[in-house]
């Protein structure tokens, strides 16, 4: 519960960049030297020789079959209409 209590913003006065762990003076090494991560050995992490929690099976590089299905897109496709103004018949007459 303690690295929750330090995500979030130190001082509501501090500019949002500078409010969040890992970007303070220590940087990375806050992260890195919590006690949360006390066994993580990272130099095996950065050399991928951790073995993963979980693998998911995928069948190929775009398999996306392990993501929930959202649904179609929200926002719907703003086609493009002319307007008959002048720059939308000579803005590319130098290309």
């Amino acid at each position: 519960m303690d690295l929750a209590h330090t995500l979030p913003p130190p001082s509501p006065s501090a500019p949002p960049h500078v409010q969040r762990f890992g970007c303070l003076k220590r940087a990375v090494d806050d992260c890195k030297n919590h006690k949360w991560f006390v066994t993580m050995d990272w130099d095996a992490l950065y050399d991928q020789r951790v073995t993963p929690p979980i693998k998911p099976t995928v069948s190929d590089p775009f398999d996306v079959s392990n993501f929930d299905d959202w649904g179609p897109d929200n926002h719907p496709i703003q086609h493009y209409v002319k307007s008959g103004k002048e720059y939308e018949r000579t803005w590319d007459l130098e290309f």
